[in-house]
């Protein structure tokens, strides 16, 4: 019984470890690819990033 119940707490804990960890990967990916998304956005298109200020410049 008490070996049953050890057991079961490893899986729990087992399976809370791979969430949490899933979960931080994907939130890494997720920001990263965002990241990447926005840079090579500025880099590849001067006039949207030119647009975007000046438009920021007007709600300023």
């Amino acid at each position: 019984m008490a070996i049953d119940c050890n057991r079961r707490d490893e899986i729990m804990r087992l399976i809370a470890l791979i969430l949490i960890l899933l979960s931080g990967v994907v939130g890494f990916v997720f920001s990263y690819g965002f990241a990447y998304r926005e840079v090579s956005g500025a880099l590849y298109s001067s006039t949207a990033t030119m647009q975007s200020s000046t438009s920021l410049n007007a709600n300023e």
